[in-house]
């Protein structure tokens, strides 16, 4: 199907999931530019102040935990989606399983006939 046929919930839900899915990639990617910089920067002595060459070992451990955080924040947005993908999935399933179409009743002529010992000769 199309994404203008009458049908497109899916195709609009998956296409949201997408958009979803490369915005928080870009996020994260910016966040870990940001503090690769940031360690980079940290690494580098001073030019402003002769006498410190080195910076404070605070700023460069921050620096370096922060890689950490980034990598621990990427795998909790992926636990995260994989979870509301498998939540969503499961959901969708229990409703059809609820509303599903029950099958007629069947007749009960003959359930005793089939339980009945063979007449004896």
């Amino acid at each position: 199907m199309t994404l203008g046929s009458l049908n497109s919930e899916p195709h609009r839900v998956r296409l949201g999931l997408l958009v979803l899915l490369i915005g928080v990639l870009l996020f994260l990617w910016a966040w870990g530019n940001w503090i690769f910089r940031a360690s980079r920067a940290s690494d580098q002595p001073v030019a402003t102040s002769p006498s410190e060459h080195e910076p404070p070992p605070q700023t460069v451990k921050a620096a370096r935990s922060m890689s950490a955080v980034l990598l621990l924040g990427l795998l909790l947005v992926i636990v995260f989606l994989a979870a509301s993908y498998a939540i969503v999935r499961s959901s969708r399933r229990l409703r059809e399983l609820i509303f599903r179409e029950r099958p007629p009743p069947t007749t009960s002529d003959d359930v005793w006939a089939m339980h009945k010992l063979p007449p004896e000769e």
